[in-house]
């Protein structure tokens, strides 16, 4: 059995399906077509809606206006998405107005932002460095949990080698996951002090 759900998402695609066939519609269209359909539904004189089997595309009112609907939602989500990177620009050039007039302000701050981009640099070259150490401890992991497994086929027997073996993976297992921790989750600044 069909679900309503089911149903909704079959209608939407059709929609879209019959909207490719029918072309642009227009709002003078759109408003010739809503006037047949209220004479076919009050029974007033003029002409009704416009409908045929098989469906015509060009001519057929209730194609055309479920077409008409779907060009709306698309231009809709156009005018959003639009909007949206608009505000987003607008804000950050704001942001940018703002820092430069901060700085024509204060002029030390100029030295410090640069000392700044210096630091973030830094920073930036450290995670890269520990993310390479994590990854490196992690390859030595797998080949000491490779090393304890061969030690156990060989000897057949748990021994103190193996579970050196064993040992050393879990801690450098440990390590990596600390070092990524430690480069994915900023530090909270202490209590009181700046960021």
């Amino acid at each position: 059995m069909t679900t309503p759900a089911q149903i909704a998402e079959l209608r939407a695609a059709n929609d879209i399906d019959d909207e490719a066939k029918t072309g642009k519609i227009s709002h003078d269209e759109a408003r010739a077509m809503l006037s047949r359909f209220i004479n076919s539904h009050f029974k007033n004189a003029g002409e009704h809606a416009r409908a045929s089997i098989p469906v015509d595309f060009t001519r057929d009112d209730d194609v055309r206006m479920t077409a008409y609907i779907v060009q709306m939602r698309k231009r809709d989500a156009t005018i959003d998405a639009l909007t949206a990177e608009r505000d987003h620009w607008k804000a950050n050039h704001d942001n940018q107005v703002r820092v430069k007039q901060s700085i024509l302000d204060r002029p030390d701050l100029q030295d410090r932002a640069k000392k700044v981009q210096d630091i973030i640099a830094e920073r930036d070259r450290y995670r890269v460095a520990l993310e390479l150490l994590a990854t490196r401890l992690e390859i030595d992991a797998r080949a000491s949990i490779a090393e304890a497994s061969r030690i156990r086929s060989a000897v057949k027997t748990n021994t103190d080698a193996e579970e050196r073996c064993v040992l050393r993976a879990n801690l450098w297992r440990d390590c990596a996951m600390h070092i990524r921790n430690a480069v994915n989750e900023p530090t909270p600044p202490a209590e009181g002090g700046r960021v």
